[in-house]
């Protein structure tokens, strides 16, 4: 059911139907003024508010970012907005509305935030990007990330439910669902394709527990035109998932082979394993040591003997690359 991954490509311009992140009733900032909001709660602990605005001529969106604070008075909570950073959208908002769909993407595995937002990057003519912001130290900053040439729809945020290191969004659009790492959105590293299965249009996904066997969370999708069917489908997660880019041909891996963890290496390097908590705990497993080119293997029981059931990540450190992979206890 999956594409092996793709590259996005830039081929074509796009546009959305702009849509709501979500409503909260509030005496928020401007609010009589706003179109959009996002509230969330950042890797930090903090809340934090995210809002689309019109300027004083309605003709010059902006998006803003809050730090929110709440304090509960007697029996109602009093909030204070203190501004943080803004993008102005550019253009004019009576012929275009230069912001569209977004998603907050919260790590709690690395402690980032980050923004992947839909907006208008070139006015003539009308062209789209999804671009990603760092948004961790309440800054939007852009990683420079900017996928063009689709029609984007809704997005599939899984966060850390299917298991992965890094939480994944599914980004649908005429093509199928592209599916991404957070902090990658430019190389998806699966796609499904709904065509012929009964489920286009889609209407819902959930990850769930295991379904298929393999140990790993599955995802159920719906949808249909008449009769509604539903799907369920899986990744193969065995592989682990490289922090960065690198020259493919010089890349080291580490996956789980039955009981063991796997490790090669191509090159002289210092190898050294790590335990991770999907909260962000991490613990030493592995003491750094010189490793030569070849296949090295850990005894999973040895290296969570002590740890309570659950689900955990290796994060097995190669020379300056990391490389994290899913294990269960």
């Amino acid at each position: 059911m999956f594409d092996p991954p793709i590259p996005w490509t830039s081929t074509v311009t796009a546009t959305w139907i702009s849509f709501v992140t979500c409503w909260v009733a509030a005496n928020w900032p401007n609010r009589f003024k706003s179109l959009k909001r996002a509230f969330f709660r950042a890797s930090s602990g903090r809340w934090r508010f995210i809002q689309w605005e019109r300027g004083q001529s309605d003709l010059s969106p902006v998006m803003m970012m809050y730090d929110v604070n709440l304090k509960r008075v007697g029996n109602v909570f009093e909030s204070t907005f203190k501004a943080l950073d803004s993008i102005y959208g550019g253009g004019s908002s009576v012929d275009y509305d230069p912001f569209g769909r977004s998603e907050v993407m919260i790590d709690t595995v690395h402690h980032k935030d980050y923004l992947l937002l839909q907006h208008i990057v070139d006015f003539n003519p009308g062209t789209a990007a999804l671009e990603r912001f760092d948004i961790t130290e309440g800054k939007l900053k852009s990683t420079g990330e900017k996928v063009t040439g689709y029609l984007f729809f809704d997005n599939e945020n899984y966060g850390h439910s299917l298991g992965t290191d890094v939480p994944v969004i599914g980004i649908t659009s005429y093509r199928g669902t592209c599916y991404c790492y957070a902090d990658n959105i430019t190389t998806p590293f699966a796609r499904f394709i709904p065509t012929g299965t009964g489920i286009q249009p889609g209407r819902g996904f959930v990850a769930i527990n295991d379904q298929t066997g393999d140990g790993k969370p599955d995802i159920v999708l719906t949808g249909g035109t008449v009769d509604g069917r539903m799907m369920v489908i899986t990744f193969d997660q065995s592989v682990g998932v490289e922090d960065g880019t690198s020259d493919a041909a010089a890349e080291s891996t580490a996956r789980i082979v039955s009981d063991q963890l796997e490790v090669t290496v191509v090159a002289p390097a210092l190898v050294s394993v790590d335990i991770a908590t999907v909260d962000g705990r991490q613990w030493p497993a592995v003491a750094a040591t010189q490793a030569e080119p070849g296949t090295v293997r850990y005894e999973l029981a040895t290296l969570l003997h002590g740890r309570p059931a659950g689900a955990y990540f290796l994060r097995v450190h190669i020379g300056e690359r990391v490389v994290s992979v899913p294990v269960s206890r």
